[in-house]
C-alpha cells in the first residue's frame, strides 16, 4: 500500500485545490496500470483518497470551541472483467481475479446493509475494511459508474 501523505496546515499552509491536486497526482503516479483487451490504459488497482476535515466552532458559551469532524473518501475502483475472455497475460489474470474478489466483497457488504442484516462482512477484504465507516451508519454515499458495454 501507498503510505498516507498527511497534510498539516500549520506547516504546509491551507489545503487548497492546487495542493489537493498535487496530493492526488502522488497517488496516480503510484497506481498500477496495464493494458487489457478492453482498455489500453486500465487501472489494475483501487485508489482511495481520504480527506479528514476539522472545524473549530467557537461560541460565547464555549470560547475554546467545539471541533466538528468530517471524512470524505474519493474512491476509484478498478474495473471488473470476465477473466477468461479479456485477460491478456497471467499477471493480468491474477490482478483481475483479485479485483473481482474485492468488488464481490463490496457487493456483499452493500447487500447486507440494504437488508439490515445483523452481520455485515466488512472484514472480507481490505477495500471494505477501509470503507466501513463510509458505507453504513449516518454516512452519505454517492456512486458514479462508468460502464463499458463490452465488459
Amino acid at each position: 500500500p501507498i503510505p498516507c501523505v498527511p497534510w498539516q496546515s500549520q506547516t504546509s499552509g491551507p489545503l487548497n485545490s492546487r495542493n489537493l491536486c498535487n496530493l492526488f497526482q502522488i497517488g496516480l503516479v503510484n497506481r498500477q496500470m496495464s493494458e487489457t483487451l478492453l482498455n489500453d490504459v486500465s487501472s489494475r488497482s483501487h485508489a482511495i483518497m481520504t480527506i479528514y476535515i476539522e472545524k473549530r466552532i467557537k461560541t460565547a458559551r464555549n470560547p475554546k470551541g467545539t471541533i466538528k469532524c468530517a471524512k470524505l473518501n474519493l474512491v476509484d475502483l478498478a474495473g471488473s472483467e470476465r477473466l477468461g475472455e479479456y485477460a491478456k497475460n497471467c499477471g493480468t489474470l491474477k490482478e483481475s481475479a483479485s479485483i473481482n474478489t474485492s468488488l464481490s466483497a463490496l457487493g456483499h457488504v452493500i447487500q447486507a446493509l440494504s437488508k439490515n442484516s445483523p452481520h455485515v462482512p466488512y472484514r472480507t477484504s481490505s477495500l471494505t475494511r477501509l470503507l466501513k465507516d463510509s458505507l453504513g451508519g449516518n454516512s452519505k454515499t454517492v456512486m458514479i459508474a462508468a460502464v463499458n458495454t463490452r465488459a
